[in-house]
Order: structure tokens, then C-alpha cells, then sequence
């Protein structure tokens, strides 16, 4: 009775990884991730880690990573967006920022996933970067 009970459960948690990891490949292709190999994910059985930086005083989370050709770049979903916000370009440039520190190569762009999975590329200028710069020292001035 033992052995039937382990063998079900073993059946039961084993369903349960195929049926996530089929729902997870799903989702991204819906909502248009393409391209790269996912090295993290908040969504799957990967995993997403926390970026840090003290120099940079930021953290953040992406939604999924994607190695293409060796560089990372930072993918985050805005299911119900239907356009790109200045807030959302501020979120991704930081995002690459951390991976460029974390990792030492430096993201040449990010994809945000909108609605009905359109893909928007936001390329991390210098520039862009400078904006993000700019953006955290008027909030630490307020502070």
C-alpha cells in the first residue's frame, strides 16, 4: 500500500513539472518572447534572480533574462499595456544597468512584452543611461 501511494504521488508531482514547464513555454510564446535562451525566469521553475548593486543603489527583478549570443538581455511583460511609458523605459534601462554590473556585458537593448504580446525593443544608449542617472539622483534629492 506503501509503494502504491509513493508511485501516485511520484505521478501526481511529475504531471505537475510537465504540465508547468508546458504552461510556462506557453505563455511566453504568447506573449511573444522569442529569440535567446531564457536564463531566468519569475514564471518557471528557473527562477529570476534579484539584481543588486550598491554602487549603482538599485535593485531589480526581470520578468525573464534572455542570453542571446552571450549577453543578457532583460525582458519585462506589461500584459495590460497597450503602449510604452516613460516608466516602463526608466524600469528596463535600470534592469540592463544591473546586468551590465552583474555580469560584465553590457545589454545593448531590452524588450518589453505589451499587450496581446506586442515586443518593443528599448536600446540602452548612453544616453538612456544618463536619463536613468539623472532620474535617481532627483528622487534620492527629495529623500
Amino acid at each position: 500500500m506503501l509503494l502504491v501511494t509513493l508511485v501516485l504521488l511520484f505521478v501526481i508531482c511529475a504531471g505537475t513539472y510537465v504540465g508547468l514547464a508546458t504552461w510556462s513555454r506557453h505563455e511566453r510564446q504568447r506573449l511573444g518572447l522569442r529569440g535567446g535562451r531564457v536564463t531566468a525566469a519569475d514564471d518557471s521553475r528557473l527562477g529570476s534572480a534579484t539584481l543588486r548593486s550598491e554602487r549603482l543603489g538599485l535593485v531589480a527583478r526581470p520578468d525573464h533574462v534572455l542570453n542571446v549570443h552571450g549577453m543578457p538581455i532583460p525582458v519585462e511583460q506589461k500584459p495590460s499595456a497597450q503602449r510604452v511609458w516613460p516608466s516602463h523605459t526608466l524600469q528596463v534601462s535600470a534592469q540592463c544597468a544591473l546586468l551590465e554590473e552583474t555580469s560584465g556585458v553590457r545589454p545593448t537593448h531590452a524588450l518589453l512584452v505589451l499587450a496581446n504580446g506586442q515586443q518593443h525593443e528599448v536600446a540602452f544608449t548612453p544616453e538612456r543611461e544618463q536619463e536613468l542617472l539623472d532620474t535617481m539622483q532627483r528622487m534620492r534629492n527629495i529623500l
